[in-house]
């Protein structure tokens, strides 16, 4: 990569069955959200990787 690879945020893996999830104790967040889940969630490392965003993800039958 160009440099940008370690300038964004941390890269994490979660289920789409967990979402919306908050990490952690954030009871402000928690406050204005009070439906969210707790799911796990996989950190990564640091990344930036926008093509994540774009991928539609399908299940073979």
């Amino acid at each position: 990569g160009g440099g940008a690879e370690r300038s964004g945020g941390t890269i994490c893996l979660m289920r789409s069955a967990d979402a919306p999830t908050i990490g952690g104790p954030s009871p402000e967040l928690r406050k204005v959200h009070p439906d969210v889940k707790n799911g796990p969630v996989i950190e990564i490392d640091k990344g930036w990787e926008p093509h994540w965003t774009y991928q539609e993800i399908s299940v073979r039958p």
